[in-house]
Parts: structure tokens; sequence; C-alpha cells
């Protein structure tokens, strides 16, 4: 088993979904689906106009207390080597809403809608993601009524951008991460050519995605590590002094604390 970490890096928009002279307002979900079962989705806005390259580093999601980190990045999850991976992505643009903005609610709605479409396309190595962005325009139907009558009512510019769900297996990751790096880049190429007439160019985004193993390092193997110790005496007596404050009449060293820690979440 081995620990992956998977994260948004960036998308250039080679062509948006909205009329010339008019930003997108894309809703972005992205999550895995590992052995099964469904990491994330994580959700939030970007605006995008044709030519962008859009750095999710600079675009912080809104916390939200399913996912309290800001970044767009899924993990680490452990995964084994047999354990199926499905990596989803949707951009759906909602510009051309009469209300403004959306709420922090609405944008989850719409990107758990979209991103639970896309991850449930089968056979999306031979469809690609032209199948995936298909099942998504289906899904749209299926997130509700109030938010379809908002965002998707009317003939308009609004819809989806593009899609992609890439599936892999655990031993794929262990394979791609075997670097000095212990990291590899995907590209995935997507787009919407079911854009109304007097839209712009049918959308076509590329979204490039970050996988990393993250090292398992022992805390136990830390703390006995014979480089670690010998930095000084003071480290070894630190490990071993007690914890007069946090533990008062007893003798509970540093040591015992992290070693009877490390039993307990490895057991």
């Amino acid at each position: 088993m081995a620990k992956f970490l998977f994260r948004l890096e960036n998308m250039h928009v080679a062509f948006q979904r909205n009329r010339t002279g008019h930003q997108d307002v894309d809703v972005i979900a992205f999550g895995t689906r590992v052995a099964g079962a469904n990491i994330g989705p994580i959700s939030g806005t970007v605006l995008a106009s044709s030519g962008d390259t859009i750095q999710f580093a600079d675009h912080l999601r809104p916390n939200s207390l399913r996912v309290p980190s800001g970044h767009w990045e899924i993990g680490p999850t452990e995964i084994g080597a047999d354990d199926s991976v499905d990596i989803a992505y949707t951009v759906t643009n909602i510009a051309q809403s009469p209300q403004g903005h959306p709420t922090p609610e609405e944008v989850e709605t719409i990107g758990f809608g979209t991103w639970a479409a896309a991850v449930a396309v089968a056979g999306a190595a031979t469809g690609g993601a032209a199948a995936v962005a298909v099942a998504v325009i289906a899904g749209l139907a299926a997130i509700g009524q109030a938010i379809l009558s908002i965002f998707f009512k009317n003939v308009n510019c609004n819809g989806v951008v593009g899609a992609d769900k890439i599936p892999l297996r655990g031993s794929d990751l262990v394979r791609q991460t075997d670097n000095a790096d212990k990291r590899f880049l995907m590209t995935s190429n997507a787009g919407n050519p079911d854009i109304p007439s007097d839209c712009g160019h049918p959308s076509e985004i590329n979204v490039v995605i970050s996988i990393s193993k993250i090292p398992f390092y022992s805390l136990r193997q830390f703390f006995s590590d014979k480089l670690f110790l010998r930095l000084g005496g003071g480290i070894r007596s630190s490990l071993s002094a007690p914890f007069p404050k946090l533990f008062q009449g007893s003798t509970t060293s540093v040591r015992d604390i992290i070693e009877t820690w490390e039993l307990i979440v490895t057991a």
C-alpha cells in the first residue's frame, strides 16, 4: 500500500463557452474514486476567457465543513496496487445567470451533480472525454429543478465546458511515481461541441493534474534513528524527560507517548 496526493495544477482555455467579450464563470469539480469509494468532489469557481491559463494554486476554494482545505487537491489517499483509481473533473459555465454569482451551496450542488455523472461513466477509456461530456450534460437534468431554473432554464451559453474521467490502477500510480520527484503529470484534453449558435466557438480546455506519492516514515523509526540521536545529548535527554505539567506524578517520557500513540494508530 502507498499514499497518493491528487492535485489540479492548471487549466488552459483554448476556447471559452460564453460569447466573445464575456468571460465564463466556471464551476470546477474534482475528485477520485478508489476501489469504488468516492473521495470528493471538491468544487469552486474561476473566471476564464479564451487563451487564459488558470493556475489553480492562485484560486483557493472557499472552505467548507466537508473539505476544509482551500487547495485543489485530494488526499493523501492510501491505494493498493490492485485498486481501481478513477480521476474525474467537470467544468460548467454559469456566467449567464439572472441572480449573478452563485452561492457556495449552489456551487457545491452543481459541482457534485456534474462530477457524479462524470465518474459514473463506464468505459471512459474507449469513449474518451466526449462520452464523459455527454453524460455530464444528461446529468445536469438530475441536479434539481431549483438549480436548473436559475442557471439552465433558458437557451443560453451556460452549460458544460468540458469533463473527463481517467481510469487507472494503483499499480499505474506506483510505476509512474518511480522517479526522483515521486510525482508525475497528466494532461487531459476535453471540450463540448454542443454550443448554441449564438454563443462562441465550441469549448475546448486542457487540464493538467499532478499525482504525487507521499513517503511514509514511522515516528518510531524517526525517534530511534541513530543520526537523529547523534545530533546531541540534549535531544536524547529531551526524549527521556518526563512531562511534569501534563503528567504530574508520572515518569512518562516523550518517547513513551509517541510510541504508545503509534501503536494505537497503526493497530
